[in-house]
């Protein structure tokens, strides 16, 4: 838990560090006749705040739910256990953090999941029928 909380935390500088420059550097190609709206770093922050929410909620019941295998079901005794445990765990914690995702109206998701089906609805273009 300790690894992982230390890249949670590295990736969070570094997304800090970027954002920073990123910003300055807009700021410094803008040109003054330009009518881009450049970086809205308030609905990106509102969007980051969201999502963070959502992963909040969804770590809040997969702990739940952890306890609960491992308190009332025993699951965590053998290697199958334990296997058995991540799966369900991590299946209940995409699952929650979609729904709220989705539920705080988080637009990324959607377009995520979208995104994922195009994907996964075409054919690679060997299997193509040229017609």
């Amino acid at each position: 838990a300790s690894i992982a909380f230390g890249y949670v935390v590295s990736y969070w500088v570094g997304l800090a560090i970027a954002w920073v420059w990123l910003v300055t550097a807009l700021r410094r190609r803008a040109q003054p006749d330009d009518d881009a709206p450049g970086f809205r770093s308030g609905a990106t922050l509102w969007s980051l705040a969201r999502l963070v929410l959502a992963g909040v909620i969804a770590f809040v019941v997969m702990s739940l739910i952890r306890a609960w295998l491992l308190d009332v079901l025993d699951v965590g005794s053998d290697r199958i256990g334990i296997a058995v445990g991540v799966v369900v765990v991590a299946i209940v914690g995409i699952g929650v953090y979609v729904l709220a995702a989705w539920l705080l109206r988080c637009r990324e998701v959607g377009q995520a999941w979208s995104l994922l089906g195009r994907v996964l609805k075409r054919t690679p273009r060997d299997a193509r029928v040229e017609s």
